[in-house]
């Protein structure tokens, strides 16, 4: 994306979002699919609304969110996981990725709506510049509340996606200030 701003000034969002449904939901399908089928013919009954909620929560990438809200021990042992636990990790990736790209055409945006409507080196380093700011922004916010949520409720703060944006937002800052 930060390439694609460079080159054009701008993010094309139906391409990047076609990539990524083109590379996540043919293997995402199909573990659902197999979770969904192993569930209803293995569990019993009371087990399987729980883990039906958690499958469709997988499917639509907040599953994190719903095992943040039961309150899932990860490490717990004596616990029946869910079937899509593993799923939470890739549920607070999506949600950065729905997200990301929003947030770098606001700065965008922003940044063309406060200079010139051009399409010069100038308009492209304002919008890096307003990138950069926003990445430092979320990344300090996001590890403040991490650090604070962490110590006063660790089994929730372990899912949710404002505990984990700095993480993403390390990756983030080193592709748009590494070239500095």
């Amino acid at each position: 994306l930060v390439r694609e701003i460079e080159r054009t000034g701008r993010v094309a969002l139906a391409q990047f979002y076609a990539r990524r449904a083109r590379r996540l939901l043919p293997a995402a399908a199909l573990v659902l699919v197999a979770a969904a089928l192993m569930t209803w013919w293995l569990l019993p009954i009371t087990q399987r609304r729980v883990f039906g909620l958690d499958i469709v929560s997988a499917a639509f990438y907040v599953v994190n969110w719903r095992l943040a809200d039961r309150s899932v021990d990860y490490l717990a042992e004596d616990v029946a996981a869910s079937p899509v636990q593993h799923f939470w990790s890739l549920a607070v990736e999506e949600q950065f990725y729905i997200v990301w790209p929003l947030v770098l055409v606001a700065a965008l945006a922003l940044t063309h709506r406060a200079g010139r409507r051009d399409d010069t080196a100038d308009a492209r380093a304002r919008g890096m510049r307003a990138i950069r700011i926003g990445i430092l922004l979320v990344l300090i916010t996001s590890l403040l509340f991490s650090i604070y949520y962490t110590a006063a409720e660790p089994e929730v703060a372990y899912f949710v996606t404002t505990t984990r944006l700095w993480e993403l937002a390390i990756g983030a800052a080193l592709a748009v200030f590494a070239p500095q």
